[in-house]
This record gives C-alpha cells, sequence and structure tokens, in this order.
C-alpha cells in the first residue's frame, strides 16, 4: 500500500466532466447494474450485482455505501468504481486492521485514463486514517502493481475428488453423523471453532460473529459467494463442527470453503459423511442449474487435517 500523507477531499473534479465522489445509498441500482455488467465475462454477471447490492444495503457491518468509490461522467452516470472492505487480520497471533480493496472497474469507453488509480489514491488514504496497515487485493495477477501491490502470500489452495473417491455408504448402513443446517444460534460455536482451526496459521482473517452472521444469515442466495452452511452433530445432536457448500458450481467443481471441527473430534470419522454431503448436494447443483459437477474439492490453507482425512478413502 502507498505511503503518501496527503489528504484528498472528495468530491474531486477530475476533468473532462469526471467526478470522483464517494458512494450513496440512492447509487445502490445503478452501482448494482455497473458491477454485473462490467464483471460479467459473457454478458451481466447478476450474482455480482447482489453482492454489490448487499454491502451498499450495509449488511456486512463494516461496508456501506461510504465505502465505495464511483467517478461519474457529464450525465451523471457511473463509469468507475471500487470499494474498500475493512477487515481484522493476524500474523503469529498479532491482530490488526487491514483493507481489501473489491469490484474494481471502469466501463470500456473510460478505461486508460487513470481513474482507477485516482480511486486508489483516495482509498489508501481511507486506509490510513482507519489504522489499517495494510492491504490485501485479489484479481488479475501483476496488475495491481500497477498501483503499489507486490505478489506475496498464497491466496488459498484446494484439493477435490471425483465420484470414484466418494466413500459409499455400506448396505443398510446410516450415516453416523446428522448434518443439519445452520441458524443464527450456532453463530458462537460456529465462531468458536474457525477459532480454534486457525490457531496454527502465520496469516488469517480474523471473523467477529457480526461478519459470521453476514455470511450465513444476511447474503442473499444469489450472492456471488453465496454458502450454504451446515453443523455437523452426533445422531443425540452434540455440536461437533460445521462445514459450507456453496450455492454455485466453479468449473464444474463443487466447492466447501469453510470446515473445522470442535477440539477431539476425529477428522478421519467425519470426513465421507461431509464427503458425501457435498457430493449430493453437487449434483443437486447441476441439476438445478443444467451444468455438470464432475468433482467435489475443499478450498483451505495448505496443511488443513481435511485434504489427510479425506486422501484416506
Amino acid at each position: 500500500m502507498t505511503t503518501k500523507n496527503a489528504q484528498i477531499r472528495l468530491p474531486l473534479d477530475l476533468g473532462d466532466g469526471l467526478t470522483l465522489r464517494a458512494g450513496r445509498a440512492a447509487d445502490t441500482g445503478e452501482l448494482e447494474e455497473f458491477d454485473a455488467r462490467i464483471h460479467g465475462d459473457s454478458g451481466p454477471d447478476l450474482r455480482v450485482g447482489v453482492a454489490v447490492r448487499n454491502l451498499m444495503q450495509g449488511r456486512l457491518i463494516t461496508c456501506g455505501p461510504q465505502d465505495f468509490t464511483v467517478v461519474t461522467n457529464e450525465q451523471g452516470k457511473i463509469i468507475s468504481s471500487l470499494v474498500l472492505l475493512s477487515q481484522t487480520w493476524s500474523y503469529a497471533g498479532i491482530q490488526f486492521p487491514a483493507g481489501q480493496p473489491e469490484f474494481v472497474g471502469t466501463d470500456p469507453q473510460y478505461r486508460n485514463r487513470g481513474l482507477i488509480r485516482k480511486q486508489f489514491d483516495v482509498i489508501h488514504a481511507w486506509s490510513r486514517e482507519r489504522g489499517q496497515i495494510m492491504q490485501g487485493i485479489t484479481g488479475i495477477p501483476y496488475y495491481y502493481r500497477l498501483f503499489d501491490y507486490e505478489m506475496t502470500v498464497d491466496l488459498d489452495g484446494w484439493r477435490g475428488g471425483y465420484a470414484a473417491n466418494v466413500p459409499p455408504l455400506a448396505e443398510n448402513e446410516q450415516e453416523p453423523y446428522v448434518l443439519r443446517p445452520a441458524f443464527g444460534d450456532d453463530i458462537p460455536f460456529i465462531h468458536e471453532c474457525y477459532t480454534y482451526g486457525q490457531r496454527n496459521l502465520l496469516l488469517t482473517n480474523v471473523r467477529s460473529e457480526a461478519e459470521w452472521r453476514y455470511e450465513i444469515l444476511e447474503k442473499e442466495e444469489e450472492h456471488v459467494t453465496y454458502r450454504m452452511f451446515f453443523i455437523i452433530t452426533t445422531p443425540e445432536g452434540e455440536q461437533l463442527g460445521f462445514f459450507s457448500i456453496a450455492r454455485h458450481l466453479d468449473a464444474n467443481m463443487v466447492l466447501c470453503h469453510f470446515i473445522e471441527l470442535k477440539p477431539g473430534v476425529s477428522w478421519l470419522a467425519v470426513a465421507p459423511t461431509v464427503i458425501r454431503a457435498l457430493w449430493r448436494a453437487g449434483q443437486d447443483t447441476a441439476a438445478r442449474t443444467g451444468e455438470r459437477c464432475d468433482m467435489f474439492a475443499f478450498v483451505q490453507p495448505e496443511g488443513h487435517p481435511i485434504y489427510t482425512a479425506a486422501a484416506a478413502y
């Protein structure tokens, strides 16, 4: 992140009838349409639009319209935008404020005018004001080096399997564990399991219970990263852990982005039940959308215990 100290006052006249300003609640509908159109590969990606709408609505406690930058043209139409998400990260157990820029885009007719750079200057200043000592960004490799970012740590990893890797239940055998949807009352348990699971990671995103509430309860189902969360229990109802299943397939794969167990629970014992549920969900999604689901995959940091447990089957 840049170390410039100059304050930037908004709105900012960029010349040629263009104005850079902070987002407003009244921008929600237009910004939803804009980001869906700009970030769609072959036509608008409505799921991206839903994600932007949810942030503009303040469903995530750390984000609202004021965290977006927009550039408008002479007619007042939005032609470029991005958002700064405020987060808490941890390095070797030391927590600190951090930022994540997202939904960075410009209308093709207005590209190569330095509009993204102007907006990055603004959110870098916002980060400094918020005490954020670092930003992390995902997206096009190397592109963000233009704006003072460098390739540093792994974004994520994954390991997956095919139908042949799904552990079968023996004839007349019942699932040894029960899976049920997660509810609001489960958030403290999910938070506790997740925190325990992050204990050995050098760098991690620290999630508050309010952020879990957004992830589990506040996102709309058509959100681009909507995930269904499930609690793993014994037949008697004892909570053992949780996991997620992405609602949307990715490259013909059904993905699990979150899975953690409480201390003392066997990963080897639980893994087959989770894999079978993940595979069934992928086939159900494929039937609903007309796609194919060829693989299941766990998207977890290197060394996560689910990798070892799943490989045993």
